[in-house]
């Protein structure tokens, strides 16, 4: 008996697990997410609130991991992930918020205008410059979770922040 070529073998496991993959960002219509900004500059001493709503269009309940935060981030010109510092969270602050289909749910995150590596708590001042805000809620819907991102909007860091 003649075996097939490894890259056959590979190709049927990818063709045959291809529609239970999942694109982490979600692209689908069923969760809405905007960002909106309490202004265009933001410093140490000026920071700016970020208004993110999250609108569930799909027939299901969904349940969104709303807690702890920050909800966005911050890219520099090169599109590099330069913040914002995350939070200390306790598994207890994981309880999703339950939206009903037609319903929406409001977030605030204030940002001052620190970076930091992901995933680091520690925070430094960027420097100034303009810099990409993307909100990012993580939520299920119809048993699916995925994460959820808004189209960018631009906030100005200003120099001596």
């Amino acid at each position: 008996m003649a075996h097939a070529p490894p890259f056959r073998i590979i190709l049927s496991f990818v063709l045959a697990a291809a529609p239970a993959c999942r694109a982490p960002t979600g692209t689908d219509a069923s969760l809405h997410v905007v960002i909106a900004s309490s202004a265009t500059t933001v410093s140490q001493v000026h920071p700016v609130t970020f208004t993110i709503t999250v609108l569930n269009q799909s027939d299901v309940t969904a349940g969104l991991h709303a807690s702890c935060g920050p909800h966005f981030e911050v890219k520099d010109t090169s599109g590099r992930t330069v913040g914002p510092p995350q939070r200390f969270c306790t598994p207890s602050l994981f309880t999703p918020v339950s939206v009903s289909a037609g319903a929406s749910y409001g977030l605030e995150d204030e940002w001052g205008g620190l970076g930091a590596p992901v995933n680091s708590q520690v925070g430094q001042p960027l420097p100034p410059g303009n810099y990409t805000i993307i909100a990012r809620v993580r939520a299920r819907v119809a048993g699916i979770e995925r994460l959820y991102v808004s189209r960018p909007i631009t906030v100005q860091v200003a120099a001596g922040s």
